[in-house]
């Protein structure tokens, strides 16, 4: 049950990071929002022992650089997960936060807003342990590598996610 909602603590901070599509086409004034579907697989921390079967995500973006948030609905198996990310002063980097479970940074590289590649810094609220790990945009796929570390340091599950940017018509048919 803990793997469960380390995955699904993992699942919700996975979104947190693909910027460069939305910030690229967006003014710092303006709001958009993007949507994408794919794949999570969970596996042992070297990638070989899989976890249970393929999940798949299906997330909604909204971009409020004016108010200097990110805004992202996880749905997973009919269970949805918000991920509130806010801008710091420093520009690249975010404070993160479900509200429950999670905290901590992202820390983006590149252009302000047309970031494309980032980090995670997550402390679990229950000192549980941290996800750390990285993500990238290629051709409007969000891709990432998360390791879930116990708090005494052991590596326990790796999470991998391609998630390919959709429409919202196909959003809503898949919700």
């Amino acid at each position: 049950m803990k793997n469960l909602i380390i995955i699904s603590v993992i699942l919700a901070i996975f979104v947190a990071c693909e910027t460069t599509s939305q910030f690229s086409k967006v003014s710092k004034q303006q709001s958009s929002i993007k949507f994408y579907y794919g794949e999570v697989k969970t596996t042992s921390p070297d990638g070989k022992i899989p976890y249970g079967p393929v999940k798949y995500s299906l997330v909604k973006r909204t971009i409020d650089p004016a108010n200097k948030m990110i805004i992202e609905l996880v749905n997973q198996d009919e269970i949805v997960f918000k991920t509130v990310l806010t801008q710091t002063d420093s520009k690249q980097i975010f404070n993160v936060t479900d509200n429950k479970s999670f905290k901590g940074i992202i820390t983006f590289e590149g252009k302000e807003w047309k970031w494309d590649k980032w980090t995670y810094d997550i402390t679990m609220t229950d000192k549980s342990g941290k996800i750390i790990g990285s993500g990238e945009l290629k051709e409007n796929t969000l891709l990432t590598r998360k390791i879930f570390v116990t708090s005494d340091g052991t590596e326990q599950v790796l999470i991998t996610e391609a998630l390919k940017e959709i429409s919202e018509t196909e959003y809503n048919s898949k919700k």
